[in-house]
């Protein structure tokens, strides 16, 4: 089992996110089952190439990617609009390159892992919706479901009131549709990969003042877009101290650990430093969709 909590938030909260904002289908249980067991074949594939002896772990290896797989075709068998989806894989393919020469934890790596697990906000959110498709005599009913000749073209995935009539779990009382979809995808986003080197600084780059460095640098860029976002009416005004906390805990948390260092004592434990996390992650969510 993949040892790094914030991986398993990093698929359940934006997974969630979308589930929350529409509603609930059979395709998105799917999707989750395989995004975990992805997850677990990845972190399986990362032990596997390290391992003086990989025997042993070719079954759980091979367990964790047959799950992955059947889940992934009963989500597209259940709603073949997944299909439209399919591209997203792409993303990975570096971080699985990256894992086979033991440079899994190295930043690219990272960062594209964490892009394909926010993904799953806007694919569960367009399952939750079965948002009809751009008409297209051309392609197959398969691509396109939902789709009847006397339908317009809705600007798929684009169109911020191409929202289908169906009540949702629970819909943004102000915002809604695509737009909005995209603008929660780039939050997420940009708090998740931020998580990347915040946590470096802290453990296994804490030595390395470059991390410290970097992980200021990118939180304030990153807060820089979250205004941009919020003063153009396309986020929740609770993102505001949201992001001032996030911001914040990257800037001091590293610096406050480098002294505890330099004085001789131990460096903060990784089980605040997680804590903190998790608080933020559901704050992020609550604003998100409250």
């Amino acid at each position: 089992m993949p040892n790094e909590h914030g991986a398993w938030a990093m698929i359940i909260t934006p997974w969630l996110t979308g589930l929350t904002l529409s509603h609930w289908t059979l395709a998105q249980g799917w999707l989750l089952l395989a995004s975990l067991s992805g997850l677990g074949a990845y972190h399986t594939l990362t032990v596997y190439v390290r391992s003086r002896n990989p025997q042993p772990i070719k079954q759980p290896l091979g367990t964790y990617t047959t799950i992955t797989i059947l889940g992934l075709l009963a989500a597209a068998i259940t709603q073949p609009a997944l299909i439209w989806w399919t591209p997203i894989a792409l993303l990975l393919v570096v971080p699985i390159q990256q894992a086979l020469i033991k440079k899994d934890r190295d930043l690219p790596a990272r960062t594209l892992i964490t892009l394909t697990a926010v993904m799953l906000l806007p694919i569960t959110y367009d399952l939750g919706w079965q948002t009809p498709r751009p008409q297209n005599p051309n392609l197959p009913q398969l691509l396109a479901p939902g789709l009847n000749p006397n339908q317009p073209n809705i600007g798929w995935a684009l169109n911020p009131q191409g929202i289908p009539n169906p009540t949702p779990l629970w819909h943004h009382p102000t915002q809604g549709g695509w737009k909005y979809i995209w603008i929660l995808t780039i939050i997420y986003a940009l708090y998740f990969i931020g998580t990347t080197p915040y946590v470096k600084s802290l453990i296994r780059g804490r030595r390395n003042p470059a991390w410290r460095t970097t992980t200021t640098g990118y939180h304030l860029g990153a807060g820089v877009i979250i205004i941009g976002t919020i003063t153009s009416g396309w986020a929740s005004l609770t993102m505001i101290p949201l992001w001032t906390i996030i911001i914040l805990r990257a800037i001091t948390i590293p610096q406050l650990n480098q002294k505890r260092i330099n004085q001789k004592k131990k460096p903060i434990r990784p089980a605040p430093i997680g804590i903190l996390e998790i608080i933020l992650t559901i704050g992020i969510y609550l604003g998100a969709t409250l």
